[in-house]
């Protein structure tokens, strides 16, 4: 029998969300649901894991040198290879759109450098809840992550920076793999046969090497969804791993 460690947690968001589509560019749609990718960022940035955004700009306080940017990158793969992530939704919340400000860096030498302000159509979620599982076999790991979670070092937030979230209901629990199959409305599961559907980023470009190794998407889906395979917990809570 496959068993692993899991990390259990609800993030609520208090007010709103977006999760910006990859490759928009006049308007600013959001997925229906937070990627991978923005779950495994939350995590990093409760363990205090530095940014790898904008580290070609030496500008930044934060700037890294090449070496740390790479020790950074393979932290972070060892981290996808040896995790498994599975997402519920506990409240989808509110969809809307609306007209914001925004503000873009221009210019990619000193004499150059400014900010351009516009304004575009953005999608915002209103108040969603979701239950995130990490599974992993380091339980060790796990508990190191839940005390950050539950005493964040930095205020956590889900999507943009200024979109705050809340931890709650952290528990370590042991989960066994059960070979069937599993209908749910708010299991995310790795199918396109639920009501919702979304192509989400499931790895980040890797730019620590000589050519970018590009990022990985998939098919996923809530309400109404099957999919074959789960983990199980003595308390009966199942999960569904995206990747």
């Amino acid at each position: 029998m496959i068993q692993m460690q899991g990390l259990q947690f609800t993030l609520k968001v208090p007010f709103e969300c977006a999760f910006t589509q990859q490759g928009a560019v006049n308007t600013l749609p959001t997925y229906d649901i937070p990627p991978l990718t923005t779950i495994r960022g939350l995590i990093f940035n409760a363990l205090c894991r530095p940014s790898l955004l904008n580290q070609d700009h030496h500008t930044r306080r934060d700037f890294l040198e090449k070496e740390q940017v790479n020790e950074e990158y393979e932290f972070r793969k060892e981290f996808e290879k040896n995790s498994q992530i599975g997402i519920e939704v506990k409240e989808s919340g509110i969809k809307k759109s609306d007209l914001r400000s925004r503000k873009k860096q221009v210019g990619t030498d000193k004499s150059s450098h400014g900010v351009l302000s516009y304004v575009t159509q953005m999608e915002t979620i209103i108040s969603p809840t979701y239950e995130i599982t990490l599974l992993h076999n380091d339980v060790d790991f796990l508990q190191t992550i839940k005390k950050r979670l539950v005493s964040p070092p930095r205020p956590l937030y889900l999507g943009h920076s200024d979109h705050l979230v809340t931890v709650k209901d952290t528990k370590v629990t042991e989960y066994s793999y059960v070979d069937q199959s599993i209908k749910s409305d708010t299991i995310v599961t790795p199918t396109s046969s639920g009501d919702t559907t979304n192509i989400l980023p499931i790895e980040i470009e890797d730019m620590s090497g000589h050519s970018a190794d590009t990022g990985r998407v998939k098919m996923v889906s809530y309400g109404n969804a099957e999919t074959t395979g789960y983990y199980q917990s003595p308390d009966n809570h199942k999960v569904v791993p995206l990747d």
